[in-house]
């Protein structure tokens, strides 16, 4: 019975993993930028530090938004419409 369990829903769970692989690797990569860029704002000057946090806060904001938004749609979107806990 578990061999047609699997064979019915294998290509959704492979999709899924892939899915999940790839936001992974995606999530890996912005982490080291993210890291790069902050060790910039953290060495900035005084006068120019609302500058660098500025820009930094520009140029990832909406990548964490749109990621954000994905990691809480996705659990509510996995669930049958009919089926409630």
């Amino acid at each position: 019975m578990i061999w047609l369990t699997w064979r019915q829903f294998r290509t959704q769970a492979l999709v899924a993993a892939a899915a999940l692989a790839a936001v992974a690797v995606y999530l890996v990569y912005l982490g080291f930028r993210i890291r790069d860029d902050y060790t910039e704002v953290v060495g900035c000057q005084p006068s120019d530090c609302a500058t660098a946090r500025h820009a930094f806060n520009e140029a990832y904001s909406g990548q964490l938004t749109i990621i954000s938004v994905l990691l809480l749609v996705t659990p509510s979107s996995s669930v049958p419409s009919g089926v409630r806990p």
